[in-house]
């Protein structure tokens, strides 16, 4: 479970950062590689995967071997994508004007709820 449903879950909600968190995430794109750049994987960091390209110079060459760069490229793209978006997050965390009030309420709604 992500932060954001945990906040959800205990009756937090973020409002408008939230919201503007997630859009950002859709515009934030990671590229991996293998193969020495002959095959390319493009992500958004909400995960997406948004293209693959693959050199033409690997076409007729095993198809096993494709399949491993093809996969070694999307996780490489998917790495870089997680780190994009935890440092979306503590930017958004650090932009917040009162983060000890959020807290605070955090801490509130879990103590209602474990009552």
């Amino acid at each position: 479970m992500n932060a954001f449903k945990l906040f959800q879950n205990l009756g937090f909600s973020l409002g408008p950062s939230h919201t503007k968190f997630l859009n950002n995430l859709n515009n934030i794109t990671s590229v991996g590689e293998a193969g020495g750049g002959m095959v390319r994987a493009t992500m958004n960091a909400n995960g997406k995967l948004l293209d693959v390209k693959i050199d033409q110079k690997l076409m007729g060459k095993d198809k096993q071997v494709i399949e491993e760069l093809i996969v070694h490229a999307c996780n490489n793209a998917r790495d870089y994508s997680i780190k994009a978006a935890e440092e979306e997050a503590a930017k958004m965390v650090r932009d917040m004007p009162d983060m000890s009030a959020m807290l605070q309420s955090l801490l509130s709604n879990m103590n209602k709820k474990s009552e």
